[in-house]
Formats: structure tokens, C-alpha cells, sequence
């Protein structure tokens, strides 16, 4: 699941970095990263030479913070569990590797649910010597 984060009146100086962090909550409220959910930060893109041509793929890092590197930004989540999901997640921003900002809480409340479905095949007509066989296809 892919989240946007957008900072307002954002310093793009050369010592200045942001960290977003989840807060580590409850296990009832699906609060905790790499148990519950997979705080994810994609990189790349990556250049892969595939049989026929070249491709570039992104990569996504389970992590326990992200730099913030612009003004709008994403991460990710990968949900492990189904439930309700009430998570925070914390912006600070660092000069020079010290923490200058007060915290700046934000949630993010969800659902996720788990679907398991399947299909199967049944011959519903034999095949001759003058006709091939047909199939149906089921929905569970």
C-alpha cells in the first residue's frame, strides 16, 4: 500500500534531512512494524538487462525510518496481518545529525482484509476423434 507525504515550507539545504518513523503501538491495533505490517522505502530505479532489452525496476527495503529526501514523498506498507489497522508515523527534521523540530505525529487508519479465492477446471465434454474437449471454469 503506497502513502504519500507531503512537507510544507520544506529545507532543501545540504545538511538538513527529514525522518519519518512508525510509533511501535499496541499489537491489538496492528502497531508493530515488521510483525504486523513491513515499513517499506523504495530505491532505485535499477537497471536490469533482461534476454532482450534493458529494464529498470524499483526495489522496496523493509526499514525502521526513512530520509525524506523532497517535498512529496512516498512509502510503503506491506500488511501482514488482516485488521484494523491505527498506526502513527512521526516527521522530524535533523540539521548536522541533531534533531531541530518538535515531533509531528500523523495516522493512518485502515482495514485489510484477507481474500482467498480459487479456481478449478471440469471437463464438461469428452474429446472424439472429430471434436476436442471442452472445460469449465469454476469460482470458489
Amino acid at each position: 500500500m503506497g502513502c504519500g507525504v507531503k512537507i510544507e515550507n520544506f529545507d532543501d539545504s545540504e545538511n538538513v534531512i527529514y525522518v519519518l518513523k512508525p510509533v511501535i503501538g499496541s499489537q491489538l491495533k496492528h502497531q508493530v512494524n515488521k510483525l504486523d505490517y513491513n515499513f517499506k522505502e523504495k530505491t532505485g530505479p535499477i537497471e536490469i538487462e533482461t534476454r532482450f532489452n534493458t529494464k529498470f525496476v524499483y526495489r522496496y527495503n523493509t526499514r525502521d525510518s526513512i530520509v525524506i529526501s523532497s517535498a512529496k514523498s512516498e512509502f510503503y506498507l506491506e500488511i501482514l496481518k488482516s485488521g484494523t489497522f491505527e498506526n502513527t508515523f512521526t516527521l522530524q527534521k535533523m540539521i548536522n545529525k541533531s534533531y531541530v523540530s518538535s515531533l509531528n505525529e500523523q495516522s493512518l487508519l485502515f482495514n485489510a482484509v484477507k481474500i482467498r479465492a480459487w479456481t478449478y477446471y471440469k471437463e464438461t465434454k469428452e474429446s472424439s476423434f472429430w471434436n476436442h474437449s471442452e472445460k469449465t471454469r469454476y469460482y470458489r
